[in-house]
């Protein structure tokens, strides 16, 4: 007698499926903006403050891993005091810290799209804000390590999260580049 598959197992296999059927111009158009992140602000002054921290972090990976990993202590002097060049980027963006609040996902959204290498548009933008905000416990488990997003156990542990990536195809293609990888190293 064939076991029936768990709620994760199966939603992972239909989010790796969805991602299977994306047009590959789509895939590719997508991939090639990756290097934009989408805001869910409006406000003019919080998208360039978003857009010029895009900019630096792009040149400097670690501050950006340090940043993300430390997004709720960003603005305590003893973590500023700790790491300079957070305090430098503070300083010359002065208003880089309200964009931060307005946009409280862009650090993780932008981690997540280098992932998948797509661009988050901003409907999946708000979407994942709103998931992240409904499931703090998987927020504060991505926001240590955005690459468990491509791992199926963590997806298997975490079904809404799966559910979630069914229902956002683009980005669920997270899964698919992972999976690919995952069987050429095994050939």
């Amino acid at each position: 007698m064939k076991m029936p598959m768990s709620f994760a197992l199966r939603s992972l296999t239909v989010v790796v499926a969805l991602a299977a059927a994306l047009p590959a111009a789509s895939v590719l158009r997508a991939a090639e903006a990756a290097g934009e992140s989408a805001s869910i602000s409006t406000d003019a002054v919080v998208q360039k403050e978003l857009a010029e921290l895009e900019r630096a972090l792009s040149a400097n990976p670690k501050l950006e891993a340090t940043m993300l990993a430390n997004i709720d202590q960003l603005m305590t002097q003893s973590f500023r005091t700790q790491n300079p060049e957070v305090d430098a980027l503070l300083k010359k963006q002065p208003g880089l810290a309200n964009a931060l609040k307005v946009d409280q996902q862009f650090l993780l959204r932008r981690a997540i799209a280098r992932l998948a290498r797509v661009k988050v548009t901003r409907p999946d933008a708000l979407a994942l804000d709103q998931f992240l905000k409904d499931h703090p416990d998987i927020r504060k488990a991505l926001q240590k390590n955005p690459s468990q997003i491509v791992d199926s156990k963590f997806l298997i542990a975490n079904p809404a999260l799966a559910r979630f990536l069914e229902a956002h195809p683009v980005l669920s293609s997270v899964l698919l580049q992972k999976q690919g990888d995952t069987a050429k190293k095994k050939k």
